[in-house]
């Protein structure tokens, strides 16, 4: 049927657009970028209402912002970046139906938050979870927007441990607990290690506990990603549990908060209540010594 053909048709195209993308982002087709402009031209001049135009649209979008960063010192990147986020904030007015119109809101709302403008941020998200409600997105989003305003309010988390058995945060009540987001790709997170394990052996008889968020995408079985990630905490010596589900940063345990960087630490007190959302190892070792005094405090009175 013509209609069969006018889709298949579309599909090919967009494997084409895949494809050069990626190979615009891995520097692999230097002419790419121009080629994508030109289908872009095409759909636009096509008479066919189709949804391969939104879809070389965003793409051409993503690799040109891909190949100006590249080439951009410190000074441009500032500028390339605003430009990019006009762009998309172009997209979604352009094509708010489109699939891509959910991932341009997201990369919108995370470079607010990353700029530090949070208010704007949570309008982003708040707009995504609305608009292209039942999308991995919008689960992101309402995930975001949970983890954005946790402060001073219950923290819960359960998941499934390496040897499957469920860990939830509820067990640790009466402990203060530092949940730490994290991957061995993770060069920071890495580097944080050996601060976090020497805060754990100094305060753990106080009280203090950690539960690892892993979110490693590693190759194998799951018993064979297992015996990898516990090859990796023995050689850090990591004494603490972990959460690890599969899906990385599509995992349930990122998705329910929102996480699109690591590491992400979220400090929780004796009572279950958020203490930081934003915690960082330097924090830590200022704030654990005064909350573990005045819970000590309370507890003699």
């Amino acid at each position: 049927s013509l209609a069969g053909t006018a889709e298949e048709k579309a599909q090919f195209l967009k494997q084409c657009v895949d494809g050069i993308a990626a190979a615009v982002q891995t520097d692999a087709y230097p002419e790419g970028l121009a080629r994508l402009r030109q289908i872009e031209l095409e759909q636009t001049r096509s008479a066919t209402s189709s949804t391969v135009l939104p879809y070389v649209t965003y793409r051409r979008i993503m690799s040109e912002y891909s190949v100006d960063l590249k080439t951009a010192d410190t000074e441009k990147r500032q500028k390339i970046q605003d430009e990019w986020l006009n762009s998309l904030e172009e997209f979604i007015k352009k094509f708010p139906e489109a699939d891509d119109s959910a991932d341009a809101m997201l990369q919108v709302a995370v470079a607010q938050e990353f700029a530090g403008k949070l208010q704007e941020a949570i309008n982003w998200f708040e707009r995504l979870a609305k608009d292209h409600n039942g999308t991995v997105e919008s689960q992101k989003a309402l995930g975001a927007i949970r983890r954005l305003e946790m402060k001073g309010k219950p923290f819960g988390l359960a998941g499934k441990m390496m040897n499957d058995q469920v860990l939830n945060t509820a067990a640790y009540r009466g402990k203060t607990l530092l949940v730490f987001y994290w991957a061995t790709w993770c060069q920071p997170c890495e580097q944080d290690l050996p601060k976090l394990r020497a805060l754990y052996q100094q305060y753990q008889a106080r009280g203090f506990e950690i539960v690892g968020v892993c979110l490693d995408i590693p190759v194998g079985t799951r018993p064979q990603q297992v015996a990898q990630l516990q090859r990796y905490l023995e050689s850090n010596k990591v004494p603490w549990p972990q959460i690890y589900e599969e899906g990385g940063l599509n995992s349930p345990p990122a998705v329910q908060f929102g996480v699109f960087s690591l590491p992400t630490m979220f400090l929780v007190d004796d009572k279950g209540l958020v203490v930081s959302r934003s915690s960082s190892v330097d924090e830590l070792t200022a704030v654990l010594p005064q909350i573990l005094s005045s819970k000590q405090a309370s507890s003699k009175k």
